[in-house]
């Protein structure tokens, strides 16, 4: 029996298509640099899998990554952050609450 080792490499930021939705098309050509800075600062609240996109990349902002209008306004849109930190906040705490009843269980 043969077995296959296939490589599944890890997407890397483009321009070719958008950083939050991945498609093609009527893309944002040449950001601005404070637009880069709200996308970190948004993903760095965030902590996405584009948050994560981002870290991977050490130099997110020479590789001229591109995207959709409509995509960066529901990104850095703070009303969605909020969103996105009171249900990581949630996460948290119901994670804190799980391991705290487990460890009084044992007890």
């Amino acid at each position: 029996m043969s077995v296959q080792v296939i490589n599944v490499k890890k997407r890397k930021l483009n321009e070719l298509s958008c950083l939050f939705c991945d498609k093609t098309g009527d893309l944002v050509k040449n950001p601005k640099s404070q637009t880069f800075i709200s996308v970190q600062r948004a993903a760095d609240r965030r902590k996405d899998d584009i948050s994560q996109k981002i870290e991977s990349d050490t130099d997110f902002i020479a590789h001229n990554c591109s995207w959709h209008r409509a995509c960066i306004a529901t990104y850095i849109s703070e009303e969605k952050i909020r969103r996105r930190e009171l249900a990581l906040l949630k996460q948290e705490n119901a994670s804190i609450s799980t391991s705290s009843t487990e460890a009084n269980e044992a007890n």
